[in-house]
């Protein structure tokens, strides 16, 4: 998890912390899955997450990133990694050194791959992230797949009688507005065709989604200079296509019925001018690994959310937690 160094900054603000949860649920443990953490095993799994992360942050080391980091998470830090090794090839400006802490454990039983959740503080920052952590198998590492900032209060999360978190499947949804596949991808339609589009009903109004869908200043900084007549102007043509990527979607109840569903957008952006030439500068020229793109430029980001699903006829799909980054240009 990066927060500091690359120009990026700490942001101020912050959430209440939510409770673990509302006590026993109808849903019984497992009695063939056995939680795969203790709370102090989970503790001390954050420790151990903190020292990589800073061991990997100093060094801008994907490889090291790798030992601890995976799926989304992985690449949008690694993209984070390549610009700094650009800009900062000696790290005369390293990433200030944070520790994840004050967690509240979200531990599902679960099959392989077991997953659990974490509500931490982040040292030097007033808010709270939600991390998602992950292994393929027992015999496996534990590694970050999702580090969403949380925007708004969490439900509390429902347990089941022997004190765990109680998953839920993600195609399920009995109870609920939608399954959580299915508001996955009702989002990324939404991102994509705006606000007008039938899918954007069964969402709250967010900054993040509103940011993707209102990217007027984006399409006004993606200029091109015709090649014939010296003419500097907007991408002729401008398209943004949002799709649900290939991640598990993990799913936990919450005790007023809802659920929380974690899941990965990807965003891409395709600026084209015919005859046309674009110069990019600084971070994305870094990213790039070049700064002149003749006719086209493409854009892509990776977006995390965490979604609270509502129960059925219990009103719109709200984002409570979020993180994103540019993956590449090309």
């Amino acid at each position: 998890m990066i927060t500091v160094g690359v120009g990026l900054a700490l942001v101020g603000g912050g959430c209440t912390k939510p409770s673990k949860g509302a006590g026993p649920s109808a849903s019984p443990p497992s009695t063939t899955v056995a939680a795969p953490l203790t709370e102090t095993e989970a503790r001390s799994l954050l420790a151990e997450l903190s020292r990589k992360n800073n061991q990997a942050n100093a060094a801008l080391d994907s490889t090291l990133l790798n030992e601890y980091e995976a799926e989304s998470s992985f690449r949008i830090d690694n993209a984070v990694y390549r610009i700094g090794n650009v800009l900062d090839p000696q790290h005369k400006d390293p990433i200030k050194p944070f520790d994840y802490g004050d967690g509240t454990f979200f531990i599902p039983r679960t099959g392989d791959p077991q997953w659990v959740a974490a509500n931490v503080s982040v040292s030097g920052s007033k808010r709270r992230y939600l991390l998602v952590l992950s292994r393929q198998a027992a015999a496996q590492p534990w590694k970050i797949v999702m580090q969403a900032r949380i925007d708004a209060d969490l439900p509390a999360v429902a347990n089941d009688s022997g004190g765990n978190a109680v998953a839920a499947p993600p195609d399920d949804g009995t109870n609920l507005v939608a399954a959580p596949n299915e508001v996955a991808a009702a989002h990324a339609t939404y991102l994509t065709g705006g606000a007008t589009t039938p899918q954007a009903a069964m969402f709250a109004a967010d900054q993040h989604s509103a940011e993707i869908v209102n990217d007027r200043q984006l399409r006004s900084a993606l200029v091109f200079v015709n090649n014939k007549t010296g003419v500097v102007a907007p991408a002729q043509t401008f398209t943004r296509t949002v799709t649900v990527e290939p991640y598990p979607v993990r799913v936990l109840r919450t005790a007023d019925g809802a659920v929380l569903a974690c899941y990965v957008t990807k965003r891409q952006v395709v600026a084209a001018q015919p005859n046309g030439r674009t110069k990019l500068a600084g971070t994305d020229a870094a990213l790039a690994g070049r700064t002149d793109f003749d006719q086209k430029v493409t854009i892509t980001w990776l977006d995390q959310w965490i979604v609270r699903i509502p129960a059925t006829n219990g009103g719109k799909v709200t984002v409570v937690a979020h993180q994103g980054g540019k993956e590449s240009i090309s």
